[in-house]
């Protein structure tokens, strides 16, 4: 056994076996003049995430599909459990004493649990955006200057857009995102509102937001082109595959505009 899957080992076995033995003191707590109190709630809060903590660390001595496809399941187990508890609260009250109310208080480690492993998926899901993010990034060339000392030029990748073409997309983005979360409200009401707050903004942010911020980067990036910037003799020269120049020798910017005839002072560079 390497050293690396030693502490792995660890990370897994002794959270586990402290969160079992926290929801079984906070079970053994309850009696049947009380419920245990703070110090119950408190113990099931803490075993139902340590072991939600020690199910998400397992993962990591898996194959990277795998680990993706298991936590993918047991976020849908999360999710199925955090939905129906109060359901399974209400059957284990039904059990015979003293089982019926410590399962019922051991039962309120759930949405910890389930909480953690919600948001772990989402922090592995932003993850692996940023990575293909670091990745592009470093796909994209970097600026190069050239020219003379006195007439430098520089080449960019930008993402070309109208202001019209970009307000247009961004306003359009949070409109599908206010309608895709009402979709989800309204078709999911039964189970997404028995969520806390908390949860809900998490999954509205997995199933809605997230999606739609990769779309938009897919969209940004498919518009990006090279951008060549030239400095001119009072002026500046802007080739996109369509030149225009800004001019800024002498007088102010309002001027300057006036004297190209162009709003902001742009105007072609054959002019």
């Amino acid at each position: 056994m390497t050293h690396r899957s030693a502490i792995r080992r660890w990370f897994v076995l002794a959270p586990a076996l402290a969160g079992i033995l926290l929801c079984a003191i906070g079970g053994a707590l309850v009696t049947p003049t009380s419920d245990g109190g703070l110090p119950a709630y408190l113990c099931v809060l803490i075993g139902g995430w340590a072991v939600a903590f020690s199910a998400v660390n397992a993962l990591s001595g898996w194959e990277e599909r795998w680990q993706w496809a298991g936590h993918i399941a047991l976020t849908a187990g999360a999710f199925a459990l955090a939905v129906s508890i109060t359901p399974l609260i209400q059957e284990a009250a039904t059990l015979p004493e003293p089982w019926g109310r410590a399962l019922a208080v051991v039962a309120l480690g759930i949405p910890p649990a389930a909480g953690w492993i919600v948001i772990t998926l989402v922090g592995r899901i932003s993850a692996r955006i940023d990575r293909a993010a670091s990745h592009r990034a470093a796909a994209v060339v970097s600026p190069q200057w050239s020219g003379l000392d006195g007439r430098p030029e520089v080449t960019v990748s930008a993402s070309l857009f109208t202001m019209r073409a970009l307000t247009a997309l961004v306003v359009g983005t949070i409109i599908a995102g206010g309608v895709l979360a009402v979709a989800l409200l309204i078709v999911a009401e039964r189970w997404v509102l028995r969520l806390p707050p908390l949860m809900l903004v998490v999954v509205l942010g997995a199933l809605v937001a997230m999606p739609l911020s990769a779309a938009l980067h897919v969209v940004v990036n498919r518009r990006r082109r090279p951008v060549t910037i030239r400095w001119r003799t009072g002026a500046v020269e802007i080739d996109t595959g369509e030149r225009w120049t800004v001019p800024f020798s002498s007088g102010t910017a309002g001027a300057a505009a006036s004297r190209a005839g162009r709003p902001g002072g742009l105007r072609a560079a054959d002019e």
